[in-house]
């Protein structure tokens, strides 16, 4: 029987090797751990997977995989049908951006010197081993050629500036393309399969359209390539790289669609297709012969084995935030984990197991810190109950699924209310008291925060409101608003206005607006404000607030601004009034999530997962 597949993913997260599991037209799965192969009776015949650069997958249906892998080895295994299975590794050179490229002289501007491309081509092949990847025992070499990395730097007018034959015309700046993949079919032969990755378009407003990338596709088509494996973006334009869940899902499959029509390979698609249902209507539609993953393996490495044996409900979603991933990584170099699955990076630390003592345990609020407490409690053996005294689970994440640009987290809701349903934890809607909570061993405090409120004239006015009343609907919103403060909060709550057809002032103190925003997010809201009429101002602090409107003060003194709404989203505090009176009465207790200090989705799954291990 397969273990579980966190197993092999954490493999290829720490090690960046790569595995890869498809299945043919029987229903079996095969899967190559090191030099043990497994395979197992699998749930449905639909989908397939591929192992990819950092545990990237990519799914087909069986037909697909016996068409269009013909490099890979397949056959009879243990007298299954077809099965087949693979494991990939890829090349890539950091190009202009990184200081790898100090080493191989190039110039993308400038005088032309050929032999530093010769030289780096050779290089770039020889540090990647392509060769003792394939002695290892790989059987896929990828060529990263997207993302800005060394190829798209000569492939994309926005960069390469050459005059010589790797620049000007398409031809010149496909061509170290060209020689790289015959250099690498020469060294690995004719019997192992190379793939390539490409962007689609890099975004750029003077870099390439996916009209040139499909030239470029249909030339490499002819020099053995076996399949291409299309994103979009480039280091400058992330946004469409590892696409945040302001930008809408799927967001690079237009290109792999475009690309298909082209070539007689198999096309990957990738990039936000983040749920079963998404992949299953490109590979319906034709959109794509496989489609890849990336961040959903993080948030769930079990995606697999859950949407084989046809139980997508039970997928902990990748909500796109890139908060434990990307931002975590690449701007602040800690190790990789996922705002909803605290355990990469951790599996053997952060491990469920079962309680030494099952015990009795309270959880105060259904929210997401409280829910994921509660499962993980539940699922080492404690009798858990839930209180809530909402008629509805999710707590703030109602609140942050509001907008339609963060539709991504009303997957992760469902799925939470499902695991507790199906872990059958009650949850007694009521305001839980001291009284209720005597008979319990321990009590988890998922109490949530409440929205800062500041000492101000007019704050107690009809107009003023809180923003979470603001977002649910609480209390209405007029045409002309005023949001005061522009955190993530606030931006999102004005963004959200804006794109409705209100008309809003953003108010905020510092000099910039969404301080401390992942990078994606900043990058995606910025342009999605760029589009609105939202008037900002900044270095602008709120004075009083008025019946028709608000006192603001900044560089050039005081102005009034008229409104029918002011809207306060100054931030939120915990609230952990019940912990605290719990502690008095000597009795165990814990907080979790917003209740310890006002956070983001990463800080409320992280903290729950915690406790819910250590009672």
């Amino acid at each position: 029987m397969l273990r579980r597949c966190c197993g092999f993913v954490a493999g290829v997260l720490r090690h960046r090797r790569n595995l890869a599991v498809l299945w043919g037209r029987g229903l079996r799965l095969a899967v190559l751990r090191g030099r043990h192969l497994t395979v197992i009776r699998c749930g449905c015949s639909r989908l397939a997977i591929v192992g990819g650069w950092h545990g990237r997958l990519a799914v087909s249906r069986g037909r697909l995989v016996e068409a269009g892998c013909g490099r890979v080895r397949s056959g009879e295994i243990r007298g299954y049908r077809r099965a087949v299975w693979c494991a990939v590794s890829t090349l890539r050179h950091g190009g202009c951006r990184r200081a790898i490229v100090k080493t191989c002289a190039l110039r993308l501007a400038g005088k032309s010197h050929e032999h530093d491309i010769d030289n780096a081509a050779g290089q770039r092949n020889q540090r990647a081993n392509d060769r003792r990847a394939k002695t290892a025992g790989f059987e896929i070499v990828e060529i990263h050629g997207a993302h800005g990395y060394l190829l798209t730097n000569f492939f994309s007018p926005h960069t390469n500036h050459r005059t010589d034959l790797y620049g000007g015309s398409l031809e010149n700046r496909m061509r170290i393309y060209l020689e790289i993949a015959r250099d690498v079919r020469k060294k690995v032969g004719p019997d192992m399969a190379v793939t390539i990755r490409l962007s689609g378009t890099d975004y750029e407003p003077d870099g390439f359209p996916i009209e040139d990338t499909i030239e470029l596709a249909k030339a490499l088509e002819k020099e053995g390539i076996d399949a291409f494996h299309i994103s979009g973006g480039d280091h400058h334009t992330m946004i469409h790289q590892v696409s945040p869940m302001a930008i809408n899902v799927c967001h690079n499959v237009w290109a792999a669609e475009a690309i298909k029509k082209h070539v007689h390979v198999p096309v990957i698609a990738s990039g936000s297709i983040t749920l079963p249902e998404y992949a299953e209507e490109i590979l319906a539609s034709g959109k794509g012969d496989f489609v890849g993953l990336g961040r959903p393996l993080w948030a769930d490495p079990e995606w697999p084995n859950k949407a084989c044996s046809d139980h997508p409900e039970d997928i902990r979603p990748c909500i796109r935030c890139n908060e434990g991933c990307l931002e975590r990584t690449f701007f602040n170099y800690k190790a990789v984990t996922c705002a909803v699955n605290p355990q990469i990076s951790r599996e053997g630390e952060l491990k469920i197991k079962p309680a030494e003592k099952p015990r009795t345990i309270a959880v105060i609020g259904a929210g997401a810190a409280g829910m994921e407490a509660a499962r993980v409690a539940k699922l080492r053996g404690h009798d858990v109950t839930i209180f809530e005294e909402k008629p509805i689970d999710g707590g703030l994440l109602n609140e942050a699924a509001a907008p339609e640009f963060k539709a991504d987290i009303r997957p992760l809701m469902k799925y939470q209310a499902t695991q507790i349903k199906k872990l059958g934890i009650p949850v007694i809607r009521k305001r839980a008291e001291m009284a209720d909570l005597e008979d319990y061993d321990a009590v988890i405090c998922a109490t949530g925060s409440t929205p800062i409120i500041p000492r101000i004239p007019g704050v107690d006015k009809p107009i003023a409101v809180d923003c979470l009343s603001a977002i649910n609907g609480a209390k209405p919103v007029g045409e002309r608003v005023i949001v005061i403060g522009g955190g993530l909060v606030g931006s999102e709550t004005a963004l959200d206005l804006a794109e409705n057809g209100h008309k809003v002032t953003l108010v905020e103190m510092q000099p910039q607006i969404m301080n401390g925003v992942a990078v994606t997010d900043f990058l995606a809201y910025s342009e999605r404000i760029a589009k609105t009429d939202m008037r900002i101002l900044t270095n602008t602090r709120l004075e009083a607030i008025e019946d028709d409107g608000a006192i603001v003060s900044g560089k050039q003194g005081e102005e009034k601004l008229t409104a029918d709404t002011v809207i306060l989203a100054l931030g939120l505090k915990a609230n952990h009034q019940l912990y605290d009176q719990l502690i008095a009465a000597d009795k165990e207790a814990y907080l979790v999530g917003d209740a310890v200090k006002a956070g983001k989705i990463f800080d409320a799954f992280h903290t729950g997962y915690r406790v819910g291990l250590k009672i």
